[in-house]
């Protein structure tokens, strides 16, 4: 973990370096003393509130682990996924931490760091569930995303979408309950984050992933 923090923190110097000239962000976060970080929490093991209430997590290591080579204090600004990337554009914070899946669409529109963690898609359904195996097995269900993500375009882009039932939620805990207590019949999921009694994943990966720090580009 430590050489893969010191990777992301060269990747994102070069990153702040490159919208100093356009936004002064580096110059900003340093007069200040403080990088703000955009993030959605809880998302199992990547961000959390410990017994004491302050964000941990993956992510939240990275996150400090950064603010700590600019010798500056994190400010932890959480919010719902799908608000992440207007909050990043408008300036509210300086980057987004917050298992970010990087797509040809977002690299785009912001500037992402080297990947630092290899994820992908699964199809999550309850224990005991029968019929569910592959995304095919969707037509007529209810199926569970988290807004804003990948998982969300995933399944908007299955060829029997329109037989699906596409249930949008805004918090990944209110998702998987829902799922563990059948509400839905399944979930995209990016892996499982946290130990859910009731829910496992089927079938093989859905799609290869990667996340990574999430700055703006010199143009935003």
């Amino acid at each position: 973990m430590r050489s893969c923090l010191q990777s992301l923190v060269f990747f994102f110097s070069l990153l702040a370096l490159t919208t100093t000239a356009a936004d002064g962000t580096l110059e900003q976060v340093r007069s200040k003393g403080e990088l703000r970080v955009g993030t959605d929490i809880p998302y199992g093991v990547m961000e959390f509130y410990d017994a004491d209430g302050n964000a941990v997590g993956i992510d939240m290591d990275i996150g400090r682990e950064i603010a700590n080579e600019l010798d500056v204090r994190m400010t932890v600004v959480p919010m719902p996924f799908d608000q992440l990337f207007d909050a990043l554009k408008a300036k509210q914070v300086d980057l987004l931490i917050s298992a970010v899946t990087i797509t040809p669409e977002r690299q785009e529109e912001m500037l992402f760091s080297a990947p630092y963690l290899d994820t992908g898609l699964s199809l999550a359904v309850r224990e005991g569930t029968a019929g569910i195996t592959t995304t095919s097995d969707l037509s007529g269900k209810r199926l569970g995303v988290l807004s804003g993500t990948t998982g969300e375009a995933f399944a908007q882009a299955l060829p029997n979408n329109a037989a699906i039932d596409i249930v949008r939620y805004q918090k990944n805990e209110e998702r998987l309950a829902a799922l563990a207590s059948g509400d839905i019949d399944a979930s995209i999921v990016h892996f499982m984050t946290q130990s859910i009694s009731g829910i496992k994943t089927v079938g093989l990966p859905l799609q290869t992933s990667y996340y990574g720090v999430v700055g703006r580009l010199e143009s935003n």
